[in-house]
């Protein structure tokens, strides 16, 4: 019976960080994390008065911008 089995779960869960963490990751100020927020460059989740980003998204910036430093 399929109704009773634990789900497995192939994908990792996602992590999430606080501004403070991402723009220490990202070697940057907060008001340059805010500014690109603003530009949506990075893209933070709301939750309630909160914001998050994904790490993924982050590896995903570290990414892009190595295209065009390098």
């Amino acid at each position: 019976m399929l109704a009773n089995r634990p789900e497995q779960s192939t994908q990792k869960e996602e992590e999430y960080l606080t501004p403070a963490e991402m723009a220490q990751f990202l070697k940057i100020s907060m008001v340059t994390l805010w500014h690109w927020d603003k530009k949506r460059i990075t893209r933070p989740l709301r939750i309630g008065n909160l914001k998050r980003y994904r790490k993924s998204d982050l590896e995903k910036i570290i990414v892009e911008f190595g295209k065009h430093v390098g």
